[in-house]
């Protein structure tokens, strides 16, 4: 969709089979701080509603500059990078785990094994 600037637009969106976007006050917080991040640069918001399986913004876009645009594209960049590096960390977390709990186990049983011959 194409963005004019200082025109007026209606952003809505709704869930699928009206399953909960919001699920506690959190959620919402949450959900505007993000709106605020991305997209505070881009737009004026004049009016929003946050309902539990929807939401809606009245949103005039700001005139822009080409430096602006590119701006707000590293910022999208860098908040993808970081989630993937996030990403990343956890699983290698998990595999860690998982990797000490099966060296523990084979561990176990092998001292066991020798336990059992000495007895």
């Amino acid at each position: 969709m194409q963005f004019y600037e200082n025109e007026y637009y209606h952003l809505y969106n709704r869930t699928n089979n009206d399953e909960a976007l919001f699920r506690s006050r959190e959620n919402y917080s949450y959900f505007l701080k993000k709106y605020r991040y991305f997209l505070d640069d881009l737009f004026d918001t004049i009016a929003y509603c946050l309902m539990p399986t929807h939401f809606h913004f009245l949103v005039r876009v700001k005139e822009r500059s080409k430096t602006d645009v590119q701006h707000h594209q590293e910022k999208d960049v860098q908040h993808h990078q970081e989630k993937d590096v996030q990403h990343h960390q956890e699983k290698d977390v998990q595999i860690r785990k998982k990797m000490s709990n099966i060296i523990r186990k084979k561990m176990s049983n092998i001292i066991r094994k020798k336990m059992s011959n000495i007895w």
